[in-house]
């Protein structure tokens, strides 16, 4: 086992746990209000799903190490891969309340908008709670896991192939 994975493998479970139990709490907010969108509740379930990104792309970060092109590694979602998807997901958090109007876009945000857009989300509002409903309809973080696990799969093979042509 790789020692990121024994260090922040469960960590990350954890804390989607954490946030899924958090997204069901707010699920339940929205069903018991009038008007969950101006009662800021979507805006608060936003927020939970942008932070489960993060803690993604933080393992991601993290196993991937000095592995060259990592993120183009492992299942395709759609025409990008999902560790693409994620890393996209996660940077449009951490940085949309930088960007300009969508009309005046810098060439990595406009990158980091068409991986989300491509992903199946055509809604300008709630744009990651949206992307986490294409990646796993039941809209759970922990959903998420699995594909996270076939991501390292894909990069250490990469890396033993790569080994094994280098000493062959």
């Amino acid at each position: 086992m790789h020692w990121v994975d024994a260090i922040y493998f469960p960590e990350l479970v954890n804390r989607l746990a954490d946030l899924d139990r958090r997204l069901r709490a707010l699920g339940e907010a929205c069903d018991r209000s009038p008007d969950p969108d101006g009662h800021g509740i979507l805006d608060d379930v936003e927020n939970v799903i942008g932070e489960g990104f993060f803690y993604c792309q933080h393992y991601m970060i993290h196993r991937k190490g000095t592995v060259r092109n990592a993120y183009s590694c492992g299942t395709r979602f759609r025409s990008h891969t999902f560790a693409q998807v994620i890393n996209a997901a996660a940077n449009y958090w951490k940085h949309i309340g930088e960007w300009p109007d969508e009309l005046a876009l810098a060439p990595r945000e406009k990158r980091t908008l068409d991986v989300i857009r491509d992903a199946g989300v055509t809604h300008s509002e709630y744009r990651l709670s949206n992307l986490l409903y294409e990646l796993h309809p039941n809209r759970r973080l922990s959903r998420l896991l699995p594909r996270l696990v076939d991501w390292r799969k894909a990069i250490d093979r990469r890396e033993q192939t790569h080994s094994a042509l280098a000493n062959g």
